[in-house]
């Protein structure tokens, strides 16, 4: 992955961060997931609405494929 990495997506909802994911993977997208573990290990994202600690997690992407990720997300966000 390069180091110009671009957030296509963010979200507190695990099923849209799946779904986003899955999008992603089948669409042969390289993804980095940002707070995702986090989430878990406070575990008051899981409570519902905006974890004011971590925040929303993000999905990034090489600039390069941000384009491509977003139009595949677009119903997502």
């Amino acid at each position: 992955m390069d180091k110009d990495l671009v957030v296509v997506f963010s979200s507190q909802n695990r099923a849209d961060i799946m779904t986003a994911k899955s999008l992603l993977t089948s669409a042969d997208i390289e993804y980095y997931v940002q707070g995702e573990d986090v989430q878990d290990i406070i575990a008051w994202g899981n409570i519902g609405g905006i974890n004011p600690v971590t925040g929303p997690v993000k999905i990034l992407v090489n600039a390069e494929d941000a384009p491509d990720a977003k139009e595949i997300l677009k119903g997502e966000t």
